[in-house]
């Protein structure tokens, strides 16, 4: 199987697996996305690991996990307070 010919059937095989289509880049942003959530003093790693000339998609990479995080903590808030009514 050529280059072109996984990235265009790996959507379909995520599709039919997860229910959701994904390229295979997209597991390299969640990959860099989860570190830098799981271990925000070491994000920059990203960058040696994934191969990116700068620091700028790591730093992207923080912020969207900050925010994923933020956004997690209201949810549960949330719902504590529609259990608790």
């Amino acid at each position: 199987m050529t280059k072109d010919g996984q990235s265009r059937d790996f959507p379909r095989g995520t599709m039919h697996h997860f229910g959701v289509a994904l390229r295979p880049h997209a597991f390299r942003d969640c990959a860099a996305t989860s570190s830098a959530g799981f271990d925000p003093e070491h994000a920059g790693i990203t960058r040696d690991i994934l191969g990116h000339a700068t620091v700028d998609m790591a730093e992207k990479n923080e912020k969207r996990a900050t925010g994923i995080s933020r956004r997690n903590a209201l949810q549960s808030i949330v719902e504590n307070t529609h259990r608790s009514r």
